[in-house]
C-alpha cells in the first residue's frame, strides 16, 4: 500500500519511480539472504484482507516460519498510520511489520512503533541515488515467441529420438510446450587493458536463462546453455568486488588487491578463481587481470528469433490446458551488477518466453528420466537445457500438462 500524497517537490512520476525503485532494490536483498518473496500480496486474517508492498518469508529452522510485511510510504509516516498498522499486525499473520518510507517521521509515531514490534526505515535522496541496482531506471520488456513447430511434429521428432535411447530401455511418456524465460541484456562495457593506454567502449548484447542463471549461446545453429561457466547467481559480491577494482586498473597484483579491499590473500585467491572460472579474469603469477571474452561473442534473442519468422507478442504467455509457463526463478539485478562491475552501463533488460517442447522419457522400472527438451522453432534437440529442468517441481507440473504419447 502506497501512501502518496500530492506535493510541489515531486512528480507524480517521479514518486511512483522512487517507490519501485526502493521496492526493487529490497526485493533484491531479501532474495539474497533467503526470503521467499512476492509483491503486492494479500494477507488474510480471520475477518479482513490487507495488502502488503512485499511479502518476505523464511525458514530460519526447522518448523519455524518468518513472515515479514513491508509497507512503502513517499509520504510522511504519522500517528496515526502507526495506530492503523498496529490492528493489522494484531488482524493479520505476521511476525513484524516493516515501514519504509522516503518522507519524515512524527516522533510520536516512531516511539510507538518501537513499542508493537513496527520497524520504520527512512531513506533519504540521497541514499535512494546510490541505491544498486537501479533496475528501475532500466528499460523492461517482457515478450513470447510463438512457436513453429507443432505439438504433432514435435511428438514425432521426439518419438524418433527417444528410439535411438531403446537400449537403455527408455520410452517417450509424453509431451508438453513449455515457455522458458530467457534474459537479454544490452548495454555497453568500457575495456582497459594492460597492454593499451586507452579505454574501447564495446556494446553488448548477452542473454542468460532465468531459471539458473546460465548464459545462453549458440551451438551450431542452435541455443544451448554454455555449462562450463556454471551459473552467474554463484558469484559472491567479493568477488563483484575485485571486478570492480581490476577494471578500474586493468590488473592489479594479489598483494595489492588484498590491502586495498582488506581481504586476506588465500580468501581472495578464492574469489578471483571464481572470477576466473567465469571468464571475467586471468592470473599470470601474481598478477590478476580482468578479462571480457565473456562478451566476444554477442546475442540478440530477437534478431534470432526474427531470422526464422517466428511471431514475437508482447506479453507473458498465457498458461493453458496444454501448455506450461516456467516462472523466473533468478535475481536479474545480479546480471545488472555484474555489468556495472565491469566499467558497464544497461540499457535494456528484456525476457523472452522461448517455446520449447519437453519429451518425458520413463524407464521400464516406472522411473523418470531426464526429459528430451526440443527447440520449439527449430526442431533441434537442446540437451544442455535438460539440466534446467531437474527440479521436481517443474517436472511434476509439466507432467500433468502434458499430452500422453503412446508407442
Amino acid at each position: 500500500m502506497n501512501d502518496i500524497n500530492e506535493d510541489s517537490e515531486s512528480t507524480e512520476g517521479e514518486r511512483e519511480q522512487r517507490i519501485e525503485q526502493i521496492t526493487s532494490w529490497l526485493i533484491a536483498k531479501l532474495r539474497e539472504k533467503g526470503f521467499v518473496v512476492r509483491r503486492k500480496e494479500v494477507i488474510e486474517g480471520e475477518r479482513v484482507r490487507h495488502v502488503v508492498d512485499i511479502l518476505a518469508e523464511a525458514n530460519p529452522l526447522p518448523d519455524i516460519s518468518l513472515r515479514v510485511g513491508f509497507l512503502i510510504h513517499s509520504n510522511d509516516v504519522k500517528l496515526e498510520n502507526i495506530e492503523k498498522y498496529i490492528a493489522w499486525l494484531d488482524e493479520l499473520p505476521l511476525d513484524k511489520l516493516v515501514i519504509v518510507t522516503t518522507g519524515e517521521v512524527d516522533v510520536e509515531a516512531y516511539e510507538l512503533a518501537k513499542k508493537f514490534n513496527i520497524d520504520i526505515v527512512k531513506f533519504g535522496t540521497e541514499q535512494i541515488a546510490e541505491l544498486k541496482p537501479k533496475a528501475i531506471e532500466k528499460a523492461y520488456e517482457e515478450f513470447y515467441i510463438e512457436p513453429l513447430i507443432s505439438i504433432n511434429e514435435a511428438v514425432e521428432i521426439l518419438k524418433r529420438e527417444s528410439k535411438s535411447l531403446l537400449a537403455r530401455k527408455k520410452k517417450l511418456e509424453a509431451c508438453s510446450l513449455t515457455y522458458i524465460p530467457l534474459i537479454m541484456i544490452k548495454g555497453e562495457i568500457a575495456e582497459k587493458r594492460i597492454e593499451e593506454e586507452k579505454v574501447t567502449i564495446r556494446n553488448i548484447s548477452i542473454v542468460f536463462d532465468g531459471i539458473e542463471g546460465y548464459k545462453i549461446i549458440t551451438r551450431g545453429e542452435s541455443l544451448a546453455l554454455e555449462e562450463d561457466l556454471g551459473s552467474f547467481m554463484d558469484i559472491p559480491e567479493e568477488s563483484l568486488m575485485i571486478l570492480r577494482k581490476l577494471s578500474e586498473y586493468g590488473a592489479m597484483e594479489i598483494s595489492e588487491l588484498s590491502g586495498t579491499l582488506d581481504i586476506p590473500k588465500d580468501k581472495l585467491k578464492i574469489l578471483v578463481n571464481i572470477l576466473v572460472a567465469k571468464s571475467l579474469a586471468d592470473i599470470y603469477g601474481d598478477l590478476v587481470e580482468v578479462r571480457y571474452t565473456l562478451f566476444a561473442h554477442s546475442l540478440d534473442l530477437k534478431e534470432f528469433v526474427e531470422r526464422l519468422n517466428a511471431k514475437i507478442h508482447t506479453s507473458i504467455p498465457i498458461e493453458e490446458e496444454k501448455a506450461v509457463v516456467l516462472p523466473i526463478r533468478i535475481n536479474a539485478n545480479k546480471f545488472i551488477e555484474l555489468i556495472e562491475s565491469l566499467n558497464g552501463k544497461v540499457y535494456s533488460l528484456t525476457t523472452f518466453y522461448y517455446p520449447f517442447y519437453i519429451g518425458i522419457l520413463i524407464r521400464e522400472s516406472g522411473e523418470v528420466e531426464e526429459p528430451l527438451v526440443l527447440d520449439g522453432l527449430r526442431g533441434d534437440i537442446c540437451p544442455s537445457f535438460s539440466m534446467l529442468l531437474s527440479n521436481i517441481e517443474f517436472l511434476d507440473t509439466i507432467r500433468s500438462r502434458a499430452r500422453l504419447c503412446p508407442l
